[in-house]
């Protein structure tokens, strides 16, 4: 009876798992520009990048970011940025657990926590891992890991 039961329990958390695979916030994984913070390059890199304190800006997008992060150390954020609408800002915005939401003008701003994500911070003592930014006038969307570290 007791192997039954585990055996339920391992059922029900295997379709939840499952299930949840399907709502992930990165449905929308193209199209994006993405810019990687990061404390090292490889020597071999030619890509684009900027020099940015003790660190680097690298600029790559969705297609050759597997390619780019191989050239990578050292990452201490990520910001994905793209001509967006409503619909995926709301879509991601109902993935993340929400800890502070701000809006301004035209543009709404939300930082929180989302489950699977290594890169975070503490804001007011919160873990923060994602930080997302929308201007309804230009329609123009940014998802920042842990915060969005360029302007917006």
């Amino acid at each position: 009876m007791k192997k039954l039961i585990v055996f339920i329990i391992l059922l029900i958390f295997i379709a939840i798992c499952s299930f949840g695979v399907d709502k992930n916030i990165f449905q929308f994984w193209f199209n994006y520009d993405i810019q990687i913070y990061a404390s090292e390059l490889s020597t071999c890199f030619d890509g684009n990048y900027d020099k940015n304190g003790e660190g680097y800006i690298v600029y790559t997008n969705d297609k050759l970011y597997n390619e780019t992060i191989k050239n990578v150390n050292g990452i201490y954020g990520l910001s994905l940025h793209k001509k967006s609408n409503l619909y995926e800002f709301n879509s991601i915005r109902e993935n993340v657990k929400i800890l502070k939401m701000q809006e301004l003008e035209d543009i709404t701003t939300f930082y929180g926590f989302i489950e699977g994500e290594n890169l975070f911070c503490y804001i007011d003592g919160l873990k923060v891992n994602i930080q997302v930014s929308y201007n309804k006038s230009n329609h123009y969307l940014i998802i920042g890991f842990p915060i969005i570290l360029g302007s917006y």
